[in-house]
């Protein structure tokens, strides 16, 4: 388990601008290639972005991409969630809510910790209980509109397991519909299809955590 910051990817919706350093690029249809712009410049992209549906990514060329992402970050409002990947039997559990399969997951309190975050949304969301924290996966970031103004969220995922054997309990009034328990084999067909972009990149690290924790090789 890393840390995925080192991607420098914020996601806007179902886009995404990557931040790297400056680099040979092949042109895409729905990429955009910013070099070596400055803060309001990204800005008014993020504006454009929202308003034209052919773009598909932005890719922002700079000599310094770590220090470029965290000023952009700072230049928002931010908000900080935590969520969970929780393991148990070889299979992950998900939360159907608004057409989309998703995992766990929600904001802050204060005075607590990320890792508190997280195992108090599965708990609440999913109503499966006797979690362990195992580990941190890659943090990931999006950005929305929040009553006109640009809002940057930073959600911490956090490995869990549990021996909890009840069944377990959408929270309804949270617009959640269901909860399941998905074996990696199936989500391709299952979860890939019917996911957040933002997701992607998480799952791709949580399927090979639990292939390794169950001990599965060449997964």
């Amino acid at each position: 388990m890393g840390s995925y910051i080192q991607k420098y990817r914020i996601f806007v919706s179902d886009r995404v601008i990557n931040f790297s350093e400056n680099e040979s690029w092949t042109p895409l249809v729905g990429r955009i290639v910013l070099r070596g712009p400055r803060i309001p410049d990204l800005h008014r992209w993020l504006k454009k972005l929202e308003q034209d549906n052919t773009i598909r990514e932005i890719s922002v060329h700079v000599e310094d991409p770590q220090t470029f992402f965290q000023d952009f970050v700072r230049s928002m409002k931010g908000i900080q969630a935590a969520g969970g990947v929780v393991e148990c039997g070889g299979k992950a559990l998900f939360i159907y809510r608004f057409g989309r399969w998703d995992l766990p997951k929600g904001k802050m309190e204060p005075g607590e910790s990320p890792g508190q975050t997280a195992l108090r949304e599965v708990e609440e969301e999913c109503g499966v209980g006797q979690l362990e924290l195992k580990g941190r996966f890659s943090d990931t970031w999006h950005i929305y509109l929040f009553e006109g103004q640009h809002v940057v969220k930073q959600t911490s995922w956090f490995g869990m397991s549990t021996c909890y054997r009840g069944i377990p309990r959408p929270q309804v009034e949270e617009g959640i519909e269901k909860v399941a328990w998905i074996e990696p084999s199936a989500w391709n067909r299952v979860v890939i299809p019917h996911t957040y972009p933002s997701l992607l990149p998480l799952l791709k690290e949580a399927k090979l955590w639990i292939l390794q924790k169950t001990g599965v090789e060449n997964p």
